[in-house]
């Protein structure tokens, strides 16, 4: 082989292997179709010790996957914060949507509707509101219920739920912090 053929063997098998990669789906997917990363490869344990500002020694990270249910996955990041709050941590989840054949279009319309409609807590008579969370294409968070949730496309929703005391402030600016992580390595994991 002359070094003409073998550079564009190279370049055949160069483009071989990039073109491998998985593409963003275009409009809404079956989810039967959509591979869900592992949600404890989001972020590591020396990461939220650092942008959390924690003085812990341990965090216990656990996936929280149920095997009856393939339209997500989650995983806990836990630490003992204090002899009050022996269970501080947050938990990450990564969705699909588990009711495609009803409603295509959920993923976009249940953040929509969380700040329209609200959700319902245990103890409460009243939905609760959710607010306006400025991370990816839509986003809503609810202070009351320490719940976060936001898309960066119509196939893929996100959760982060904190078990943490801190002023809303602080919260929502950890959020967007974990979430901007999330989905930086959720893309670059799967794009």
């Amino acid at each position: 082989m002359n070094r003409f053929q073998k550079l564009i063997c190279f370049n055949l098998f160069a483009l071989l292997i990039f073109s491998c990669k998985n593409e963003r789906p275009q409009g809404i997917v079956d989810p039967e179709k959509l591979p869900i990363p592992n949600a404890c490869e989001m972020v590591s344990d020396a990461w939220i010790k650092d942008n959390l500002k924690l003085n812990v020694k341990d965090i216990s990270i656990r996936e929280a996957n149920s095997d009856k249910n393939k339209f997500f996955k989650s995983c806990f990041f836990q630490w003992e914060e204090s002899a009050d709050n022996p269970n501080a941590g947050i938990l990450i989840q990564i969705q699909t949507n588990s009711v495609y054949k009803e409603f295509p279009e959920f993923n976009a319309k249940s953040i929509e509707s969380k700040r329209t409609d609200g959700e319902m807590m245990v103890d409460s008579s009243e939905p609760i509101k959710f607010q306006k969370f400025d991370v990816g294409l839509d986003g809503a968070y609810s202070y009351a219920m320490k719940r976060f949730y936001w898309r960066i496309d119509d196939n893929y929703l996100f959760m982060l739920a904190f078990n943490i005391d801190m002023s809303e402030e602080e919260m929502v600016d950890k959020a967007k912090t974990i979430a901007e992580e999330v989905t930086r390595n959720f893309e670059k994991n799967m794009y």
